[in-house]
This record gives C-alpha cells, structure tokens and sequence, in this order.
C-alpha cells in the first residue's frame, strides 16, 4: 500500500530533477501507517544516518525529505539507472540510494540492471547466469587464464555424469591426466568424519557415497555436476591428511592447483563444513516496493522495484574471511565463486559481476580475490609499463598489503601452518621480487620487511587491545611476524622510501638465514637467524598513548630527561619499562630484549619485542640529539 503523497508522484522516468517529499516527521508517521513506499525511503535514510542525528529546525518542524532519479552511462554510452537518491536537511550525515531492480517476465524498462536476489541460492537463474559470467570470462578476458585443459592436481573427485546416475569416486592422478576441474574453498569449522587417508584412500578411489559428505561437500558436487564438470578439487579429499610430507608437498604446489581450477567455489556464507551454502536466504527485513517507472500516451507502463541499498554490502564479515587459508586460495583463483549471505558474486581478474545486477566503484565484492593477483604480478599484466624496478616495488607494495591488513588478522587453526597458507602468495610474489624468502621476509627488502608493527587498532574486533600471541611451538624468529597470531602492519610506502634514503643510523645486515623444515621454500621452518650491525640505546616506557584500552601503542621518553621520545608498539605484554632500541633506518628500529644464550661465548644475543618510530607530535630535535647518543652494536637476533 501506498500513502496520498507516494500515489501522487509521477513516474520515475518523469521525475524533472529533486522531487519533494514528506517532512520527516511525517515520513516517520507513514511508516507506521504501513506505506510500503515510505518504509524503504526511511530505513535507507536510517542506514546512514542514527535517529539521533535527525536535526529540527527552529519552528520544530523537520525538513522535507528529497527524492531524485539519477543516471549512469557505461561504455556503450547507453542511458542506464541504478538507484532512486533520497535525502533530506534533517539528516547530519547526507542521503542515500534505493537501489532499483527488474523482475523477469513483468513490463520492465530495459535500462534498469538492477536484478532480484533469489531467496533461492540454486535457483536456475542462478546457474544460467553463472554460465553467461563463465562464458563471457573464458571468451573475452586476455587477462585471465583459460584453464579448460591443464594437468589434473594429484587427486581429484570425479563427480560423474550430470545426472547423478554414477557415484562419486577418486582419481589419483600420475601425471598423465589433463583436463579442467573447480576446486572448492571453505571453512572446515571442525574434524571431518570422512577424509583421504592412508587407510581410506583405496576405498575412495572406488567410490565415495555421495550421503557421507557433510552438506557444503554435497552442495559443491552438485553445482560442479550443474555446470557440466567432471572434477572437483576438496582438500579433505585430494589431500593426505595422515601424511606430513605429502601435505607439504601438496601445499607447495597449492598456486598451481587454484589458478589452473577453472572456476573456485567459495563457500562463504558457511561457518562449518556441515552447514552447507545453498540454504534458503532470509526474505528482506524491509519489502521492496513496486513502483511505475514509465507510463506511454496510451496508458502502457513498465515497473520497476525499489529496496535497501545493496551497493554497501562488501563481502568482509563472512566466516571465510576470518581463515588463514582462504586468503591465498582467494588471490591465487582465476575465477571466484562466492556465495555469500546476501548474494552470489562471480569474480575474475577483470572485474565483479553480481547477482543483482549492480555494478561500479560504489558497488561491493569480495575484499581479496582474483583481481588482486593484478597487482600481485606486474609483469604479467603491466608489460611495457612498468620497468623491472618499478614491477618489483609494485609487487612489494601488494605483498605488505596482503600480509597486513588481508592475511594477519585471519585464524588458523593448526599454528604450524602459518607460512606454509600464505607460501603461493609468496612464491608468485618471489617470481618478481627475486633473492631469498626468509621466514615472510624479503632478502630484497629486508630492512623493510623487519620493521613491520603490531596493529593496535585493527578493524577485527577480537583484536582490538590485544597484544599478539607468540606460538608456544617454534614456527618463526622472533623479528617474522610469522611467528605470533594477531594484526600486523607494514612500513606505509611513504615510510618504505626512508629506507633507501642515505643516513649514518641505517643498519647494515651482517648475516640473515633460514633452516626449512620441508622442500617448500617458501614453507615451514626449524631456526633462523639474523646478525645485524645498527645504533642501539636505551629508552623509557611511558604511559598509554590512549587511555581507556588496555593495551595498545606507548610512548618512549629519554632515560636522562624523561623528554617524550617516539611512539612505540610492543607485540606482546613485557614488563620491563627500560627498552633496548636498535635503530634500523634515521626515524624506526626495534625493541630488543636480552635472550638467556646456552653457549657462553655467545653474547649479545636478542629477542625481538617491539617496534618504535618517530611520529608527528613529537620533537624531532629530541629524537636526532637521542639518536647522537647511540653506540654502534653488532648483534644477533633470534
């Protein structure tokens, strides 16, 4: 139903600019007078703005609320409309925009792409968009990979004909085998009940019962058997799971077996394996409204429907985005899948199509995903551009990223893996970068690679406050951020350039290796070590930079004036208040803190604790004259 002031408002095609509306203290009562109209201009004001924030004028009457029609042009220079905006004086922070879709089968106008979300997630039109994306990508996009034929991973499940007539069985792969396959990325949530073992894998090749796999399994087999694939990539099954070293040698080849897939399903919307991710969705907290778009002399309409906003939805509170694991198998897909909470989104490295069929920069994604490898691999796709150094700075840059603010804040449930889920970032990133991998940090880059900090204010909220958490099990050296759980964050780009700049206070790297633990490169290790030659003094540990949290960023003070210093992080909780600073560059260093040595001739053996560095607020005469009063040391840290 629809209020006096809603009926009166001429089509939207003849909207000749802002079009007036209720005062908003009107618009609230039609609200609660059920006008359907009314109800999603309100909430779509209300997703930006707090009630509270509401302004009245003078006289106690609010201000009118505004709706106007608005228009884009893609390339094709075709008139096209995504959204109604609606806003009003009243509102602090400024209006919003009901977004506009078509339905199939009604009088529509055929500049609206705007489309319904099914409740549906396996719905026809689902799939049959799908294969159009599918298509559209493997036909026109230099930029991304074929993939229709390439040499199968190890193992794969072949899913049989489409119609379910043959069972599930596993294909061991001896090299021979090409073809193309999907693999499928997910949250495990838990132990799986049935898994590629020693003992099982016999069994398996001969047939695995379709009803033993939990629900997300299931859902994936049949969205592969939907797309008319023959194989399915899981690591449950295509894995050895009692296995150490076919697990590393697995993991080592991990890139390969997601960019090769044909397509990556994603199961996002899924917290455990046995939930599954093609339930039913919820209907809109708020129905959307249909409305007259145009109307010809001879009476004829067409209609379109206006809801909520759905351009601020970008997929980044999944429970997928929470695991270690699926950050690289995000990046390292050629096309990504993602059923999310709300809707389906088909990602590539050229772009995001989603399926309500809205489009441009103010539309949602997925937050990492293929078209991030862009950026990952210049000299892919920057040839003639870029030149070799500015390829490999691009790389770095996409590399501290990644590492910080994508992959850091994740969870991994087994702590050992925390280089070996990131070692295909790492060794695409190394095809450009080049030199030694040590630990997560760049021989290349090493100066910049060790001065990364705790983040002390991450968007995660489990971690605000928090210090990191150090592995009870050696996985890294101290000065790796592989070696804690918890959000780290890089040198900025701008910080990165101090670096390269010539001062007396750089530090010179006297010897830095790494012990692997397996064949990978770019996996686990057993011991590290770093001797280093840099200024070192001592500073003072004040008070909390901000009051309130109970743990997050300190400031440092001279020993001898008690003069503010610099800001500083420590990563974990330590206790001592005189910190040991190793300079690594003229504005940032580390804190360091005496480690106990076995061997007695050895002397003056660190650990990392922290990260310090000069910031705007403070003196920087203070700093240079500290700076002056440090002695050059050469020691080791472990």
């Amino acid at each position: 139903m629809l209020c006096s002031v809603c009926k009166a408002l001429p089509p939207l095609r003849d909207f000749n600019g802002a079009v007036e509306h209720h005062t908003v203290k009107t618009l609230e009562s039609s609200v609660k007078g059920d006008c359907s109209l009314c109800k999603v201009i309100w909430h779509t004001l209300l997703g930006v703005n707090s009630f509270e924030s509401i302004r009245e004028d003078k006289d106690g009457e609010a201000g009118k609320a505004i709706v106007s029609l608005e228009y884009l042009s893609n390339l094709l220079n075709r008139e096209i409309c995504q959204y109604i905006w609606v806003n009003s004086d009243s509102f602090g922070n400024g209006g919003s925009k009901m977004t506009l879709y078509t339905k199939p089968n009604e009088s529509a106008p055929d500049i609206i792409d705007g489309r319904e979300v099914e409740l549906d997630p396996a719905a026809d039109r689902i799939f049959s968009m799908i294969q159009e994306y599918l298509l559209d990508c493997l036909s026109n996009h230099e930029s991304c990979s074929s993939t229709q034929s390439t040499p199968l991973p190890s193992f794969v499940i072949d899913v049989g004909p489409s119609d379910g007539s043959r069972e599930l069985r596993l294909i061991e792969n001896d090299g021979a085998l090409s073809g193309s396959y999907i693999t499928l990325s997910y949250c495990w949530g838990g132990p799986q009940s049935l898994q590629l073992t020693k003992s099982t894998k016999e069994g398996l090749k001969r047939y695995i019962p379709l009803n033993d796999l939990p629900q997300t399994l299931k859902d994936a087999v049949m969205i592969t058997r939907r797309l008319g694939q023959q194989y399915l990539w899981v690591d449950a099954l295509c894995i050895i799971q009692d296995d150490r070293e076919a697990q590393q040698k697995e993991i080592s080849r991990m890139g390969q077996i997601y960019k090769n897939s044909l397509l990556t399903i994603q199961a996002t919307s899924a917290k455990a394996v046995d939930q599954g991710f093609l339930r039913m969705r919820k209907s809109p907290s708020i129905s959307p409204c249909k409305l007259v778009f145009s109307r010809d002399p001879q009476g004829k309409e067409t209609y379109v429907y206006a809801r909520l906003p759905t351009y601020t939805k970008v997929v980044g509170d999944e429970p997928t985005d929470s695991r270690a694991w699926i950050f690289q198998e995000s990046v390292m897909a050629s096309r990504l899948l993602v059923y999310a909470k709300d809707q389906v989104y088909f990602t590539c490295r050229q772009g995001v199509k989603r399926e309500d069929g809205m489009w441009g920069g103010s539309y949602g994604g997925p937050t990492i995903g293929p078209r991030h490898y862009r950026n990952l691999r210049p000299d892919l796709f920057e040839q003639g551009r870029l030149s070799p150094s500015g390829m490999r700075d691009g790389t770095l840059a996409a590399w501290y990223m990644g590492i910080s603010l994508f992959y850091t804040p994740r969870f991994i449930t087994d702590g050992r893996d925390r280089l070996p889920a990131v070692s295909a970032f790492a060794q695409d990133a190394h095809l450009v970068i080049g030199g030694r991998y040590l630990a997560g940090i760049w021989e290349a880059d090493v100066i910049n690679g060790l001065l990364w900090r705790r983040h002390s204010t991450p968007v995660v909220k489990v971690w605000l406050g928090t210090p990191l958490k150090k592995s009870e099990l050696y996985r890294a050296p101290s000065w790796s951020w592989a070696a804690y759980d918890g959000p780290i964050l890089c040198q900025t780009q701008r910080e990165r350039k101090l670096v390269n700049q010539s001062s007396v206070y750089n530090a010179k790297i006297i010897d830095i290796s790494t012990t692997l633990s397996g064949p990978d490169m770019f996996g686990e290790v057993k011991d590290a070590s770093l001797t280093i030659r840099g200024y070192m003094g001592l500073a003072v540990a004040g008070r909390l930079e901000y009051q309130g949290r109970s743990y997050s960023s300190i400031m440092l003070k001279t020993t001898d004036t008690q003069q503010p210093l610099c800001r500083a992080t420590l990563d974990t909780k330590h206790q001592s208040t005189t910190l040991m600073c190793l300079l690594l560059n003229c504005r940032a260093g580390l804190l360091l803190d005496v480690t106990c040595s076995s061997n007695q001739e050895i002397q003056d053996v660190y650990t990392r604790i922290g990260h310090f560095a000069f910031a705007s607020g403070f003196d920087l005469g203070v700093f240079e004259d500290w700076c002056k009063k440090c002695k050059v040391k050469t020691v080791s840290v472990v």
